[in-house]
């Protein structure tokens, strides 16, 4: 399938037409009447031809495991870690300047901007949940691209734990990447972005109609187009095709999945309320670039671990040594601003770190991102955690706008 799942979020673009006009009322999955019924309507059905395609992508990111083969991420037999309630902030109803210049309330945003899920945590209490267009408590969303920085998280434990050297190439764990870029790139430069590549375009005509059920990353990763442009730690690069190579380098070195290395690492010991799920390719390869998918509740719990220093209930779950260095920036502001992704050049402060944007506004903030609205902040020196999931008329929105609330959020909670 060569690069062409690698340039999803491009593809996407160009399907999606005039759909952005559409209102969040009449995009509600269960009110547009998606998947219900039998048999079904041919314009109410989700397939992988149209499951990034407003509005079928609002019910797809809730419905991963049934449009692909997924492997789960248990939860452990433990009680579920309990998300105490704080004093309750009226998120809805704070108001910021969006990227367009017109003052809105959060309410407005979520309207304007299709999301689904928004939770706040402060100071490790539940301060604010909002779940909206019919999305249920216990529904598992996708993450979209926020799933790199839990990819990258595993990669630096592992890292601490000595099974990984970030000085080693990809190829030296995985020889089947010998004559890629990919493989020749060191795991520092593919978890940092720094392969510096160029990459072929993909456009939504060129897609085969088998473009998703024969997914297969190593093949992809061979076939993928790229050429390098200069040496590596040069030039930063955002692709799908570096957290897919030590996706890759991870199974080979611990003989365990994605999932099972997720589960045992994380999400167990994180004791979350629901198991979480990976979808997979079809020899059992996870998108470690882009394919998880979690409750709310869950995604805040994860975020809370990581801004108490890895800690769940005084356990400590995450090496704190990862933690701290996810929060130290790496050093690479001037390049990422340089890079392929317009809200690095929006906030030239930013550098990147093992798939997690580094803030660098003295808290130790970091947050994940992902394409259709997906964002995680979390600031451990406000302890504060915000979790954000959307189902957009395409890619964007604009990143500002979601910036410009957490900045409304910080500035409402020292304020009270």
């Amino acid at each position: 399938m060569g690069n062409r799942w690698m340039g999803l979020a491009v593809a996407a673009a160009l399907v999606i037409g005039s759909a952005g006009m559409a209102r969040a009322q009449d995009s509600d999955p269960v009110a547009v009447g998606l998947m219900q019924g039998y048999p079904l309507a041919a314009d109410k059905q989700v397939t992988l031809r149209n499951w990034l395609v407003f509005p079928f992508n609002r019910w797809a990111f809730r419905h991963v495991r049934e449009l692909f083969p997924t492997g789960e991420v248990a939860r452990t037999a433990e009680t579920a870690s309990r998300l105490r309630r704080g004093e309750a902030l009226a998120v809805d109803q704070i108001r910021f300047e969006a990227a367009d210049g017109k003052t809105v309330t959060a309410a407005e945003h979520f309207r304007r901007e299709f999301i689904d899920g928004f939770i706040v945590l402060h100071r490790g209490r539940l301060v604010y949940e909002g779940l909206f267009s019919s999305m249920q408590a216990s529904d598992r969303h996708l993450w979209q691209s926020m799933t790199k920085s839990f990819t990258g998280l595993l990669a630096e434990i592992l890292i601490e734990q000595g099974k990984l050297d970030p000085a080693r190439t990809a190829a030296d764990y995985v020889p089947d990447l010998r004559g890629t870029p990919w493989g020749a790139a060191t795991l520092r430069h593919l978890l940092d972005m720094e392969v510096n590549v160029e990459e072929p375009s993909t456009r939504a005509a060129e897609l085969p109609p088998d473009f998703w059920s024969k997914a297969h990353f190593l093949d992809a990763l061979r076939d993928s187009g790229a050429t390098q442009k200069g040496p590596n730690g040069t030039a930063w690069f955002y692709t799908n095709n570096a957290p897919q190579t030590v996706g890759l380098v991870m199974a080979k070195v611990t003989g365990q999945s994605w999932h099972g290395l997720a589960r045992d690492l994380v999400w167990a010991p994180l004791r979350t309320e629901a198991s979480g799920d990976i979808w997979l390719d079809t020899q059992g390869q996870a998108a470690a670039a882009g394919g998880f998918s979690s409750t709310l509740r869950d995604a805040a719990r994860f975020g809370q671990m990581m801004a108490d220093g890895g800690k769940v209930g005084g356990r400590q779950v995450v090496p704190a040594a990862v933690i701290e260095r996810l929060g130290a920036s790496a050093g690479n502001a001037a390049r990422t601003a340089a890079g392929n992704v317009l809200m690095l050049r929006q906030q030239p402060k930013m550098s990147y770190r093992s798939y997690w944007y580094q803030v660098n506004d003295g808290t130790r903030a970091i947050e994940g991102l992902g394409i259709f609205g997906q964002h995680l902040h979390v600031n451990p020196a406000e302890r504060l955690v915000i979790v954000q999931f959307g189902s957009f008329t395409g890619p964007g929105p604009d990143p500002r706008n979601w910036t410009r609330l957490v900045e409304a959020i910080r500035a409402a909670l020292r304020n009270r």
